[in-house]
């Protein structure tokens, strides 16, 4: 698939415009193959560099937290699946939404604490990254489809290291993972480096494949079968 072997990142990074613009700092939760840091915002961001009339306002937002974070953590939780071993039926989805769509990386991610972590990844080396700025911590927020079109022409992801940085993500799409009872655990989202369009044929093969990947997560998968 495009964009396989991408090298994982380091655990501690500065973006480098001149200037320092995010600096990632280690947590205590590192792994190898891990990208997870809480970040420490710089009194001025990238475009502030370049626009003097840049504001607050038009610098990267951190994923923000829901209101019902704690019960849906206990969601997740009670799953029984972070840090798994990858598995085939994980595996094959994402693999098969890479074919689908053309798209060098698909992860299936679940949103913890700190971090999102991929339980199936296609494209991408680092198995986690830090929470504060990931897409798919906005992207639980709501249950439709999370569309970003261009990251760099979007004031909340602009400056975000994920964006003028490895893996340079310019194109995001994430269907919300949301559980039975309610709680949204994590995405299967689609990234590319390019923007580009989704139209409502895709967005239905989407919302196909979450659904797919739900009824993996909550064990459902293949009960009809058997009942």
């Amino acid at each position: 698939m495009a964009g396989r072997g991408r090298s994982a990142m380091g655990p501690s990074w500065a973006v480098m415009t001149g200037n320092p613009v995010w600096m990632l700092a280690p947590t205590t939760r590192m792994k190898p193959g891990s990208f997870v840091g809480r970040y420490r915002r710089p009194r001025r961001c990238l475009h502030a560099y370049t626009d003097p009339h840049t504001t607050e306002s038009d610098c990267m937002t951190p994923a923000p937290i829901p209101a019902n974070d704690a019960e849906r953590l206990r969601a997740l939780r009670e799953l029984l699946i972070l840090d798994t071993p990858p598995e085939e039926r994980f595996d094959r989805l994402v693999e098969f939404a890479a074919s689908e769509f053309d798209m060098p990386i698909v992860l299936i991610s679940l949103i913890d604490s700190e971090r999102q972590w991929f339980k199936a990844r296609v494209g991408m080396a680092a198995c986690e990254t830090s929470r504060d700025i990931s897409f798919c911590g906005h992207a639980i927020l709501q249950h439709e489809l999370f569309q970003v079109m261009d990251a760099l022409a979007d004031p909340r992801f602009a400056d975000n290291p994920l964006v003028v940085g490895d893996p340079f993500i310019r194109f995001y799409i994430g269907a919300p993972l949301t559980l039975p009872g309610g709680a949204t655990v994590g995405t299967l989202c689609l990234i590319d480096t390019k923007p580009r369009e989704f139209d409502a044929m895709d967005r239905a093969i989407l919302g196909t494949l979450r659904d797919l990947a739900i009824a993996e997560l909550t064990g459902q998968a293949g009960a009809g079968a058997s009942a």
